[in-house]
């Protein structure tokens, strides 16, 4: 059986396949990738079907868009992606550290150190 979502079928027995093989993320892939859905509503269409198998029984539907708009309009409508909140430059997960030439300086103390130990040491 399939599922019309947003104008796009889906074979739902095969989402069904996979939500029962543990495959809950690619089958929330193999969705948003089919039907231009957000990773948010596809997830959610999955929930939806892994909770309900039957939620979802032949007749189209319109989701991720308001209910006086097709998916037509929305899809002719749609904000170009600069514009998104989400493609904003974000900071990186570490943090970096801005002053290098301290730590060329420590390292190149601490070879000193080495060095002059090395000299003492073989001088005894």
């Amino acid at each position: 059986m399939n599922i019309i979502i947003n104008g796009f079928q889906i074979d739902k027995a095969y989402l069904l396949q996979l939500l029962a093989d543990d495959q809950k993320l690619l089958a929330i892939k193999i969705l948003k990738e089919t039907t231009d859905l957000s990773l948010q509503d596809s997830k959610a269409v999955i929930d939806q079907l892994q909770d309900d198998p039957n939620y979802y029984d032949g007749e189209e539907h319109i989701i991720g868009y308001s209910a006086d708009e097709s998916w037509e309009e929305a899809e002719e409508t749609e904000k170009p992606i600069a514009s998104s909140p989400t493609t904003s430059a974000r900071k990186s997960h570490y943090l970096k550290d801005d002053n290098k030439s301290s730590n060329v300086y420590i390292i190149l103390f601490i070879l000193i150190c080495i060095a002059g130990s090395i000299y003492f040491y073989l001088n005894k």
